[in-house]
C-alpha cells in the first residue's frame, strides 16, 4: 500500500484478527503531536504482533515497529486498494 492509495476497509472483531493482516487504527494523542504533527489521526499497518487486547503494528517500508495499539484503538481491517 503506497501513501496515496484508496484502502478498502471492513470491520472484522478484533478478536479474529491475526498477524499478517492490515489494519486501520487511532493514533494516540501523543503520536498524533509528536510523530505526526501534519494532522494525521489514523493509521494503515500490518500487525507484527497479537496480543489478547493489543496489537503491535509495523509499516511495511519502516524498519522500526510501531507502539501498541489497543483494542479501543483498532477501527477496522484492510481488505483491497485502488490504486491512484
Amino acid at each position: 500500500i503506497s501513501n496515496s492509495d484508496i484502502v478498502v476497509c471492513k470491520y472484522v472483531p478484533f478478536d479474529n484478527l491475526k498477524k499478517g493482516d492490515i489494519i486501520v487504527f487511532k493514533l494516540s494523542k501523543i503520536e498524533q503531536r509528536l510523530v505526526y504533527p501534519q494532522g494525521t489521526t489514523e493509521m494503515c499497518h500490518r500487525i507484527a504482533f497479537k496480543g489478547k487486547n493489543f496489537v503491535i503494528t509495523k509499516g511495511d517500508n519502516n524498519e522500526f515497529i510501531d507502539g501498541i495499539t489497543t483494542r479501543d484503538e483498532y477501527i477496522c481491517k484492510v481488505v483491497g486498494k485502488l490504486e491512484t
